[in-house]
């Protein structure tokens, strides 16, 4: 699983998300030279600036 956070123009947080990372390369799109983000949530396309993706380990019990 992995964590992603995506930022504005701004630099302003607006995507704090989980996704694995089969997911993650479908729910990037480009359109006029613009990355976006595909909800899973509400099915929006979210323009960010910079991404970052973060693993994030699950402990057994």
């Amino acid at each position: 699983m992995k964590l992603l956070q995506a930022t504005n123009q701004d630099g302003n947080l607006i995507l704090n998300d989980f996704a694995t990372g089969n997911e993650i390369s479908k729910r990037i799109y480009w359109r006029d030279s613009t990355p976006y983000y595909l909800s899973k949530d509400d099915d929006l396309l979210i323009p960010f600036k910079a991404i970052r993706v973060t693993n994030v380990y699950q402990e057994e019990d």
